[in-house]
């Protein structure tokens, strides 16, 4: 029995979407048509209503169209690691906004009982804003997890090494830097999985950013840059059920970001 074929207006109304992003989606190579009419015209099957169905509940979770494409085209088992990240993301984006709402509900409180002193108003905001930034590394670790990498790094770097990080820098600082490290971690995946060129501008890109956050945190310290190396040796001797999401890298990418790095190097000599 032939499957049914589906015209462009038909997939619109069935799916809730307009034909303007159903073309949009073929164009971006996210969703083509199955078959073509002898006049031309887009014909769909009920496999693609599937894949639209995936598409658009990828796209209600917040994933841009860049990370749609990588999830559609290897399936469950990267949809995993990306979807945790994505949880994690927002899950963090919810805790900012909790504290955004209780320092207006402080300050409302502060306004209603005649307070007029800008300062205090300041501080009470303050206060809230790194108490909400101050949990942000849960929302990426469980606490199995944190005492995974804190133990990982009493093993890893020397107490001189760890004295050094733990006084480097703001509390800000560290949160913009895991900040700054999951998003290079996120493009370094996504370029791994779409194979693209190490020696490519986008990889060398990615192989800059590392090499600037590797010295950005041990700031040519040898003591530091020992303990990082270490450290990263003991993460992937971990079983894989052991590594945190939010930091594993899996074999290919670590390959991948391992011949970048070389590429760029090479260059520089």
């Amino acid at each position: 029995m032939d499957q049914p074929l589906y015209q462009i207006s038909q997939v619109a109304r069935k799916a809730s979407v307009s034909m303007r992003t159903l073309r949009y989606y073929d164009r971006q190579g996210l969703l083509s048509p199955s078959h073509y009419s002898e006049a031309g015209y887009r014909l769909y099957t009920d496999a693609d209503l599937i894949r639209l169905q995936y598409i658009l509940a990828l796209k209600f979770l917040g994933f841009s169209l860049d990370e749609i494409r990588v999830c559609v085209q290897n399936g469950p088992g990267r949809l995993q690691d990306v979807l945790a990240q994505q949880k994690a993301m927002l899950m963090a984006k919810r805790v900012h906004l909790d504290a955004i709402i209780t320092a207006i509900g402080h300050t409302e409180k502060l306004l209603a009982g005649g307070a007029g002193d800008a300062d205090l108003i300041a501080k009470v905001i303050g206060v809230m804003q790194m108490e909400q930034k101050s949990g942000w590394i849960a929302k990426y670790l469980t606490p199995e997890q944190r005492e995974t990498m804190k133990e990982l790094a009493r093993k890893s770097y020397s107490p001189e090494a760890l004295q050094k990080l733990a006084t480097r820098g703001s509390l800000e600082d560290r949160i913009r830097f895991q900040e700054e490290y999951q998003v290079l971690l996120a493009d370094l995946r996504r370029l791994a999985t779409e194979g693209a060129d190490p020696a490519g501008p986008a990889a060398q890109a990615v192989a800059r950013r590392m090499a600037e956050t590797v010295q950005s945190l041990s700031q040519g310290d040898p003591n530091v840059q020992a303990g990082m190396k270490k450290a990263w040796e003991n993460f992937n001797a971990l079983p894989a059920a052991e590594r945190p999401p939010a930091y594993r890298l899996n074999e290919s990418e670590r390959a991948f970001i391992k011949q970048a790095m070389g590429i760029m190097y090479g260059q520089r000599r």
